[in-house]
């Protein structure tokens, strides 16, 4: 018995270091997440009109076009959609806590957003009606 004792032990703990290892990773992804939603916030937050990254420094932030940046606030919306969207064990009973009943609110609007954004990115990509080729003619 003693044998199997420690046995029951060993699995019980070697069972509590896996679920820690998974904790753990789960927080690193999130952390990598909220940097890369980071990054993509401050490229639609240089694009606005006070920064104006892309004038002041057109050797460095050349690249920022409209696309870019409506691209950068898809994955930002994206992510926050993500890292917010609740999980199906979280509810009590089978009801939705007032918490996630507020929180699929929050990803409605979040979608929304990611939405507009995604609108806007294919919005820029088409010519405009009476631009450059119209005045090539």
């Amino acid at each position: 018995d003693g044998a199997g004792e420690a046995d029951a032990q060993r699995d019980a703990r070697v069972t509590a270091l896996e679920e820690e290892l998974l904790s753990l990773r789960v927080q690193r992804f999130n952390g990598w997440v909220l940097l890369f939603k980071g990054v993509a916030d401050m490229a639609c937050a240089g694009n606005m009109p006070g920064p104006e990254l892309r004038r002041r420094f057109p050797a460095t932030f050349g690249w920022m076009n409209d696309g870019v940046v409506g691209a950068a606030g898809v994955f930002s919306a994206l992510c926050v959609c993500f890292n917010h969207f609740p999980s199906s064990g979280a509810s009590v009973g089978g009801r939705q806590t007032e918490w996630q009943s507020n929180q699929t609110q929050r990803n409605a609007v979040g979608l929304a957003y990611g939405l507009v954004q995604l609108s806007a990115l294919v919005g820029a990509s088409r010519a405009a009606p009476g631009g450059a080729e119209a005045k090539a003619q």
